[in-house]
């Protein structure tokens, strides 16, 4: 039961990932050939690009034990704009919703 406690929400990359300069070091570009997919390497959480007719949705979201993903937050952007930016902030409010361990603050 403590080890699950201490695993819980912790995934494994399905291909390793790689860093990604524009990213926060506990996230990976995850090659998809489909699509772009970046995970957190520390928690089960993808942010997914979606590509419209003349936008971009940006969807950051978590598996967990769900059949399908549950959206945490979303944007949509428009081609023309900064969709890096865009998935710098949403590697960051993924960052902020999960507390730190104790004495790590």
């Amino acid at each position: 039961a403590a080890m699950a406690t201490l695993t819980d929400d912790v995934v494994a990359l399905a291909d390793g990932g790689r860093p990604s300069p524009t990213l926060p070091e506990n996230w990976r570009a995850v090659s998809r050939p489909d699509r772009r997919v970046f995970q957190r390497a520390d928690r089960d959480h993808y942010i997914v690009l979606g590509d419209g007719s003349d936008e971009w949705l940006v969807v950051l979201c978590s598996q967990g034990d769900r059949a399908y993903p549950a959206p945490l937050a979303h944007r949509t952007v428009v081609e023309e704009a900064d969709v890096e930016r865009v998935i710098q902030e949403l590697a960051e409010e993924s960052n902020d919703l999960i507390e730190p361990p104790e004495g790590e603050h």
